[in-house]
C-alpha cells in the first residue's frame, strides 16, 4: 500500500498487501500510520525528536524491508501495535524493541 503525502487523507492498497486479513490489517494500520502523522505532526515529531529509531538508541524495526527513514518507522510502529500488539515488540523480533512498545503503549494507545 501507499499513503502519499501530497494526499494526506488517501491510501491505496494493491493485491499484495491485501492477499489475507492478517495481510489487509496490517497494511492498513501502518498505511494509516502515514496519514496520522500528517494529522498528528506533534506526535510524529515527539517520535521523530526521541531518536528512538537511531542506532545508537534502538534502531530501526526490521519488519519494513522497503528503505529505512524514520517515517517508515513510524508506520511500521503503528501497524505492529495494531495488527500484533504491544508485546509482539518485546517478542518479534531478535532482540527487543521495548522504546517502540513504551511510544505506542505512552502516546498512540493512550486512553
Amino acid at each position: 500500500g501507499r499513503a502519499p503525502v501530497a494526499e494526506r487523507n488517501h491510501i491505496y492498497l494493491f493485491p499484495f498487501g491485501t492477499s489475507s486479513q492478517n495481510s489487509a490489517t496490517f497494511t492498513l494500520a501502518h498505511e494509516s500510520g502515514h496519514v496520522f502523522s500528517q494529522f498528528f505532526g506533534a506526535i510524529y515529531d515527539q517520535f521523530d525528536l526521541s531518536n528512538i529509531s537511531q542506532l545508537g538508541v534502538e534502531g530501526y524495526l526490521p519488519s519494513y524491508k522497503f528503505g529505512f527513514s524514520v517515517y517508515e518507522d513510524f508506520a511500521e510502529t503503528v501497524g505492529i501495535g495494531i495488527r500484533f500488539g504491544t508485546d509482539y515488540f518485546l517478542t518479534g523480533f531478535s532482540k527487543p524493541y521495548s522504546l517502540h512498545k513504551q511510544f505506542f503503549d505512552n502516546i498512540l494507545n493512550a486512553p
